[in-house]
């Protein structure tokens, strides 16, 4: 079992975040459960399909999404010292709607600017300045690849 890193979820992005990727689609290393491998990876299955795990933060187990950073020292080292040839660096803007205003308004997409996390992911601090998007809601790996 990992060690538990969970600081907060969110359901909007509360500051400009970005990941970093090998290639234009974002395609997340999943890896059969429930024993976790030697390698890398980025999240378990169970019958092929990714399980919500930071619905409840005493039970969260890390990894089980997409890595994502702020600006920060950690980010800007991680593209300095990327070995391969191609490298992308996608940027999720921060964005939060009031509650008390959502009723109001009838597309959010129109009024507002910044991004509120579709109602399948949740978005959770781990540790230090790394993010990870990932379910909310049990899905598909494909499903999985909106991410």
């Amino acid at each position: 079992m990992s060690t538990n890193r969970f600081i907060q979820s969110f359901t909007h992005v509360p500051k400009e975040l970005f990941r970093l990727n090998t290639g234009a689609a974002v395609r997340l290393r999943a890896q059969p459960g429930p024993v976790r491998p030697q390698r890398s990876f980025d999240l378990l299955t169970a019958a092929g399909k990714v399980q919500p795990k930071a619905l409840d933060p005493a039970s969260y187990e890390w990894p089980n999404g997409a890595s994502m950073r702020p600006n920060s020292a950690g980010q800007q080292n991680l593209v300095r010292t990327f070995r391969g040839s191609t490298i992308y660096v996608y940027a999720v803007p921060a964005g939060s709607f009031p509650p008390i205003l959502k009723s109001l308004v009838q597309n959010l997409s129109e009024h507002f600017i910044g991004t509120t996390l579709p109602d399948d992911l949740i978005l959770v601090h781990e540790f230090g300045d790394h993010y990870s998007l990932q379910a909310r809601k049990e899905m598909t790996v494909e499903g999985n690849i909106v991410l």
